[in-house]
């Protein structure tokens, strides 16, 4: 998962719930880093486009329903060196390309 990319939240959370965000929304990653284990995603709408919410989902509360375009050096072009930016395989990937989780799905870790 990475910027851009339409996800699919796949847990119920009462944060989650309290911006009227439910398990089975989708939306689309809005911000290129991720912040304290979470992405920043937005939720449309099916239809009108208005949007409903744009918040932080946790990793583990996210399931990719289709990629971006955007490859990891776009990804990584406007990102601070260091900064999470990528989850691959299980891994939060950098921007320097090093996995900062070291068991895999495990996020914490």
């Amino acid at each position: 998962m990475k910027y851009l990319d339409e996800v699919r939240v796949i847990t119920d959370r009462e944060e989650y719930a309290n911006e009227n965000v439910y398990k089975g929304m989708k939306g689309t990653i809005m911000f290129p880093e991720i912040r304290y284990r979470a992405f920043y995603v937005i939720f449309s709408e099916v239809g009108t486009g208005e949007d409903i919410a744009d918040i932080s989902i946790r990793i583990e509360d996210l399931e990719l329903v289709s990629e971006s375009n955007l490859t990891f050096e776009e990804v990584c072009e406007n990102v601070i060196k260091g900064f999470a930016v990528l989850v691959k395989d299980g891994y939060i990937i950098d921007t320097e390309g090093e996995k900062l989780n070291k068991i895999p799905y495990d996020y914490n870790s």
